[in-house]
């Protein structure tokens, strides 16, 4: 398949600016760049749109070259929300004015005469064709300004209405809709579009949602291997078989998250020994058990790569027979898990580790609020079993040894409030609130960290290759900017 017209303006501007100094005709045009017959065919009209642009000049053999004394650019544009804009070059920036950037996507490739006048810290200049675009499609609400329709984008950056084409656009209106961008004559012709799909109202959520789902490519379903795949798990049981992973289905595990969380992905049991010692398990679901390496449930969950969650749904990484059921660690079911078991002395300092496969039994689905309110002995908040609750004040107390620790080290403690979004009976944002941080939070955060590092020694004392986050020093004007 040949070029597009874009695309091919861009390979015969890109020749022009490395032969600047040379004159080319139509003969030795298409044997230079070995064009195909589409291209041919189209190369008359492209090269009498780059001279009209300003960017080529003929001579009277009817051969073509860049001006001697111009100075000519190629690069993306980005938009400003004030409506300019810059042309990155390897040079530096190129300003573009806000006149200049109507009917420009951001992320275009396109051509630009530089000015030879500064009015400002960077050289201005002109665009005078679009190379390529950027988007093929845009999501946006529709609108009538008299006989004509407009696709507003909800790009922030992309402002300028775009006029639709084709039949039937009234139903359309006050809709939110993905709109194909339809390339007009020249290579610096207004941007146009046809419709392609409705999502809906532009005030409803699930018709926002569906945009979303749209705009970043987001998988609703899951092919028909994966699902394949799955049926296996149908009837899944417990192999009797454990081999090495060992059986802890004798601790009591409980999860604490969120009250609408939807699946659980890790457990802890704490248990209090002589001397002021105290041994931690986290455990989380052993997804790698399920998924082989290689097969289709592995290639599905590396191309979603995490799961999204919306108001009140999920697209799972994973088919929801895993991350919803045998990948969730309910209460009251055995479940296939990796463990983290730490030994602490009486001020929090780790003395042993172990990382092993194993089963567990969670006891209970707690959630933050509830642990908080029994830590607190709210006689309103509904009873616990004596051993559970016992096991939550060991492990408020383990928590507060091991946050200990980390300060001694050194380590930061960024509190700070996160907003949360309530909805109303539809899924609508209602208000947005600070969500409230309580001791309970903070259990399962220190109780994470913890096992991070000792998986972290784990692998390294192993030399396993691994992927770290490392926080290089501040920038000076950035750390003088905090401190001020």
């Amino acid at each position: 398949m040949s070029e597009t017209p874009q695309s091919f303006a861009h390979r015969l501007v890109l020749f022009f600016l490395s032969h600047s100094r040379a004159s080319f005709g139509l003969k030795a045009l298409v044997s230079r760049l070995r064009l195909d017959d589409e291209q041919r065919e189209a190369l008359p009209e492209l090269l009498a749109d780059l001279q009209a642009a300003g960017f080529l000049k003929r001579d009277r053999s009817g051969e073509f070259s860049t001006p001697s004394r111009a100075r000519f650019v190629i690069g993306p544009v980005s938009l400003a929300r004030e409506g300019f804009g810059f042309v990155e070059t390897d040079a530096g920036d190129i300003f573009i004015p806000s006149k200049g950037t109507r009917g420009l996507v951001a992320g275009d490739m396109v051509l630009v005469a530089v000015s030879r006048q500064r009015r400002g810290p960077k050289p201005e200049g002109e665009v005078l064709a679009v190379l390529e675009r950027r988007f093929s499609q845009l999501i946006g609400r529709v609108e009538a300004q008299g006989n004509q329709y407009f696709l507003i984008s909800t790009a922030p950056r992309l402002r300028t209405p775009i006029p639709l084409l084709g039949d039937n656009i009234r139903d359309a209106v006050g809709q939110l809709v993905l709109a194909r961008l339809v390339a007009g004559r020249g290579l610096l012709s207004r941007l146009q579009a046809r419709v392609e799909r409705i999502f809906g109202d532009k005030d409803d959520l699930s018709a926002a949602v569906l945009s979303i789902i749209f705009k970043h490519g987001l998988p609703e379903t899951f092919s028909p291997q994966v699902q394949s795949a799955c049926s296996q798990f149908d009837d899944f049981e417990i192999p009797e078989d454990l081999q090495d992973r060992r059986d802890l289905r004798h601790l009591p595990f409980v999860t604490i998250d969120g009250e609408t969380a939807r699946d659980f992905d890790d457990a802890v049991a704490v248990e209090s020994l002589p001397k002021g010692r105290m041994r931690l398990w986290v455990s989380i679901a052993d997804v790698a058990w399920f998924v082989p390496e290689g097969g289709a449930l592995d290639a599905a969950a590396l191309e979603r790569g995490t799961s999204v969650y919306f108001p009140g749904f999920c697209l799972p990484m994973l088919p929801e027979v895993l991350s919803n059921n045998l990948c969730s660690l309910r209460p009251q079911e055995d479940r296939l898990t990796l463990t983290a078991e730490l030994l602490f002395d009486g001020d929090g300092n780790r003395l042993e580790s172990h990382i092993y496969p194993s089963i567990i039994r969670s006891r209970a689905r707690l959630t933050y609020h509830q642990v908080q309110k029994s830590l607190d002995g709210d006689s309103t908040e509904q009873e616990l079993e004596i051993p559970i609750l016992a096991m939550l004040r060991s492990m408020e107390a383990l928590s507060h040894a091991l946050h200990r620790v980390r300060q001694q080290r050194g380590s930061l403690d960024f509190d700070l409030p996160e907003p949360q979004i309530v909805l109303d009976m539809q899924g609508s944002p209602e208000q947005i609130i600070l969500a409230e941080r309580l001791q309970a939070h903070r259990i399962i955060e220190e109780f994470m960290l913890a096992a991070n590092e000792a998986v972290a020694d784990f692998l390294v004392q192993r030399k396993a290759p691994f992927l770290f986050r490392v926080h290089e020093p501040p920038q000076e004007d950035r750390l003088h900017n905090f401190q001020e």
